[in-house]
């Protein structure tokens, strides 16, 4: 494992050894994708509270930049690649339509609000 290019997080957060989180992310805006990226990194990192909070910071600024609301459509979202980071990942189930690749801002706001339920949790196991 290549703790640099390849971490070892990075890659256990998808189904093959081949996919990694960034992949999917770069399929949508940075705010958007950096949300996606710390949500299937999280399990995998050691520190789920943080980049949870972390994917919470980015989700709220997509809210509170995005002034037109248009759908956040993927780029160029293979749905092979889709399938195999969202199989098992109950937010982004939430966060991206599985048939269209499609975020929209009640996808959004319901994710932040599973994250909340999810970092109050764990706040107070902590």
């Amino acid at each position: 494992m290549d703790p640099v290019n390849h971490p070892e997080h990075y890659v256990k957060a998808s189904i093959t050894i081949t996919l990694e989180p960034v992949q999917l992310a770069e399929c949508y805006d940075f705010c958007l994708g950096n949300a996606i990226k710390y949500i299937l990194r999280a399990p995998y990192k050691g520190n789920a509270l943080q980049d949870l909070k972390k994917a919470r910071w980015y989700l709220e600024r997509v809210i509170s930049t995005h002034y037109t609301w248009e759908d956040y459509k993927p780029s160029k979202l293979d749905p092979t690649l889709f399938n195999a980071f969202c199989t098992n990942n109950k937010y982004i189930n939430v966060l991206i339509n599985k048939e269209t690749g499609i975020a929209n801002y009640n996808s959004i706001k319901c994710t932040l609000r599973d994250l909340n339920t999810t970092i109050t949790e764990l706040e107070t196991v902590v």
